[in-house]
């Protein structure tokens, strides 16, 4: 992405995870908003939707 570098971008993810998990349940447009930007910024990371009770994260 045009002015971004990848670490930049990385700390966006983070953020967009952060408010996710701020409530006790992670919503599925959350999930795919996050999961979109991932692809449109060609980010090596993958995040899912975790099971319930869990706390969304990227994926070792």
């Amino acid at each position: 992405t045009e002015g971004f570098d990848t670490d930049q971008l990385m700390e966006l993810i983070l953020s967009y995870i952060v408010i996710a998990n701020a409530d006790d349940f992670i919503h599925e447009n959350e999930v795919i908003l996050i999961q979109h930007a991932i692809t449109i910024w060609e980010l090596d990371i993958i995040v899912e939707k975790p099971k319930s009770g869990e706390k969304l994260k990227i994926q070792e």
